[in-house]
């Protein structure tokens, strides 16, 4: 069953794997073995909202410019066009994959907002594990449309345009707390965020962006 917010795009769908597809997902990317990279999860060029005083994750991209690029990306891509197909809609592309595992931190923090992709897309999450650190969906949005060639890449466009024109003034729609086996959707245009666990080891999700038919 999914729940719909504010009449936004955002929608919960719970049990989105069956539940031995789940639990083989979960034997990959839990498992001793699975390849994951530090990675800085702060803006190279400052910070808008965050209180994060540990700035880092660890994370696999399995499909990158639209196709698979691991092994684990030609295990994971039919999972994810099975899962939207679930929702009602259909996958037309899958643009990039990220698979995130933000260890436990002292206290939560929430990090900076952001957008993923420079051109429109959805955004799905599925949650591999249960914890109290949301996703954070912003009522704000990034227009596609917008001149970007003040900004050296986009990065600094996302951050950009959030400074001048929301910060401080940021609203938020929903904060989306894990829960495993469930997906997330919603229109990437908003802004939006993580947060760092305090009550388990690692938060683990499954970040998708993609267009549909």
């Amino acid at each position: 069953m999914d729940q719909l917010y504010q009449g936004t795009k955002m929608k919960i769908y719970d049990n989105i794997l069956s539940e031995s597809v789940f639990d083989l997902l979960c034997d990959k990317v839990l498992g001793f073995e699975f390849d994951w990279h530090w990675s800085a999860i702060t803006y190279p060029f400052g910070r808008l909202n965050t209180n994060n005083v540990h700035p880092f994750n660890l994370t696999h991209y399995p499909i990158a410019n639209g196709r698979p690029c691991t092994q684990f990306g030609e295990f994971l891509e039919p999972l994810l066009y099975d899962a939207i197909d679930k929702t009602g809609e259909r996958i037309k592309e899958i643009f990039r994959v990220r698979v995130v595992n933000q260890p436990r931190t002292f206290g939560q923090y929430t990090n900076d907002p952001h957008i993923d992709l420079p051109w429109q897309h959805n955004v799905g999450i599925i949650y591999l594990n249960d914890t109290n650190s949301p996703t954070v969906i912003y009522k704000e949005k990034f227009p596609f449309d917008t001149d970007q060639s003040k900004w050296d890449d986009f990065p600094q466009a996302s951050f950009g345009y959030f400074k001048d024109n929301f910060l401080g003034r940021e609203t938020i729609i929903h904060k989306v707390v894990p829960k495993r086996n469930t997906l997330l959707t919603f229109d990437g245009g908003h802004y939006h965020a993580s947060a760092t666990p305090d009550d388990v080891d690692r938060r683990v999700i499954i970040n998708f962006t993609y267009s549909t038919r």
